[in-house]
C-alpha cells in the first residue's frame, strides 16, 4: 500500500481542498461544544461539586483542544491517504458514499457495518448537542423565554429532520456558499479571541467583520 502512494499533488487541488475542507465544520461545532463544557464547568462550581478556577479552565480546554486536534489530524490524513491510493474505486460517487465504498474495500461487509455505525454514533453525538444549543439559543437569546425550551426543542428537531432527509451533495450545495463567507471570519474569530484572553488584544470586531466583508466580496465576485 505504502511504497504504491502518489503523493505527487497540483497547486489547484490543494487549494480547492484547502477551501472544500470547511465542509467538515469541525470550528463551527466546537463553538457550540465549547459552550456546553463551559455550561457545565460553572454548573460543577455551583453545586460546590468540583472548583474550577480560571485558570484550570484555561487549561483543560487547551489539553482538550490539543488531543482533538491530534486525533483529527490522524483521521484526516489517514482517510486522505487510503483515498489517494484507491482514486480509480472511488470515480463517479457523490461525497456521501466515498467512505463506506472505501470500508467496505478495506474492511469487508462486517467492518464496514462497524465503522458506519460508528458514523452514526459520532453524528448523533454531534446532532444531540447542536440541537441542544440551538434550543437554548431559541429559548433564552431569540424569543426571550416567550416559548418553551421544551416547544424550542421539538422545533429544531423537527426542521433538522427535514433538512436530513436531503442527500448530502445537497446539503454541501446549500451550505457550501454560506460557509465561504462565514468560515474565514470565524477563524480570525477564533484567533482574536485567543489573543484577548492571552494578552488583552482589543481589537477583535474589526478583523472579524474586516474578514467577513472579504469573504463576502470574494464570493460574490470572483468565486
Amino acid at each position: 500500500f505504502w511504497y504504491k502512494m502518489d503523493f505527487s499533488f497540483s497547486d489547484s487541488l490543494f487549494l480547492e481542498g484547502l477551501m472544500r475542507g470547511y465542509e467538515t465544520l469541525d470550528l463551527l461545532a466546537s463553538f457550540f461544544f465549547s459552550s456546553i463544557v463551559l455550561k457545565s464547568f460553572n454548573e460543577l462550581n455551583k453545586e460546590g461539586e468540583i472548583k474550577i478556577t480560571e485558570s484550570k479552565k484555561s487549561r483543560l480546554a487547551l489539553y482538550s483542544s490539543i488531543f482533538a486536534v491530534f486525533l483529527l489530524a490522524i483521521i484526516y490524513i489517514g482517510i486522505s491517504l487510503v483515498a489517494s491510493s484507491n482514486s480509480e474505486l472511488l470515480t463517479g460517487l457523490g461525497k456521501g458514499q466515498l467512505l463506506g465504498r472505501l470500508a467496505i474495500k478495506f474492511l469487508g461487509p462486517f467492518g464496514a457495518l462497524l465503522s458506519i455505525t460508528s458514523v452514526i454514533l459520532a453524528c448523533l453525538t454531534t446532532a444531540m448537542a447542536l440541537v441542544s444549543v440551538f434550543s437554548d439559543y431559541l429559548h433564552f437569546e431569540l424569543t426571550k423565554k416567550k416559548i418553551s425550551y421544551n416547544k424550542a426543542l421539538i422545533f429544531t428537531t423537527i426542521f433538522t429532520f427535514f433538512l436530513s432527509n436531503l442527500s448530502f451533495d445537497a446539503l454541501l450545495n446549500l451550505i457550501y456558499p454560506v460557509l465561504q463567507v462565514i468560515y474565514p471570519a470565524l477563524i480570525v474569530l477564533s484567533i482574536c479571541n485567543i489573543l484577548y484572553s492571552k494578552f488583552s488584544f482589543s481589537m477583535v470586531k474589526i478583523p472579524f467583520y474586516g474578514t467577513l466583508l472579504i469573504a463576502f466580496i470574494y464570493r460574490v465576485f470572483f468565486a
